[in-house]
């Protein structure tokens, strides 16, 4: 019952939008947790040179565990944000970018190797940057969401990584493959950049 305060009914506060806030609360940080994930893999990223050899497989099981979750978390339970759509490959490029060159330093990868592993990776950063960066499409981040082929190499590329950690170095047919499922892809993404580009001046829309 309302108690009468200067000729004014005093309102009670409401429960329902107390318990809506705490709900929206709860979802956005749920919704986080893929992003969580992927930042959780840069975090290793950086400290990844530094380790000892042990330390730096363990670390390798845990970012390809993330790697593996955030994905799944965000489509199964539907919290693709769009931090997450640009932090996810960002994420991967770095990790994958930092055991490279650890590898190199350690001298179980060539430049030349690293370069073709990773041309997809040169691609797809080279696009971004000139879309979302210098032309602020920021309407495009679609566009790099990786097909089939993207994440084959993406996977084959974890392979080498995990040999060359491993076992010093990796087989030369799965680096042979992984380098050419790097070139596929890396040409794929530069044709659809190229078509979409086309078919954004036919419609007269700067790309």
């Amino acid at each position: 019952m309302d108690i009468p305060l200067l000729g004014y009914p005093q309102k009670t506060p409401s429960l329902e939008g107390n318990h809506m806030k705490g709900a929206s609360a709860v979802i956005f940080r749920l919704k986080n947790i893929p992003n969580g994930l992927s930042i959780i893999r840069i975090l290793i990223a950086v400290v990844f040179p530094f380790l000892t050899a042990e330390w730096r497989l363990y670390l390798f099981g845990i970012a390809l565990a993330t790697e593996y979750l955030d994905g799944i978390i965000a489509r199964k339970f539907g919290w693709v944000t769009p931090l997450g759509v640009f932090l996810d490959p960002l994420a991967d490029r770095i990790f994958a970018l930092a055991v490279s060159l650890t590898l190199i330093s350690l001298h179980r990868l060539g430049w030349a190797d690293f370069s073709l592993l990773f041309f997809r990776d040169f691609v797809v950063s080279i696009g971004f940057i000139y879309l979302v960066f210098i032309r602020g499409r920021k309407d495009r981040v679609q566009d790099f969401v990786p097909n089939f082929l993207g994440k084959m190499t993406t996977a084959f590329q974890y392979i080498v990584f995990f040999e060359s950690l491993a076992a010093a170095k990796a087989s030369p047919w799965i680096l042979f493959v992984t380098q050419s499922t790097s070139l596929a892809a890396g040409l794929w993404y530069f044709l659809h950049f190229r078509e979409n580009k086309i078919k954004q001046n036919g419609h007269s829309k700067p790309l």
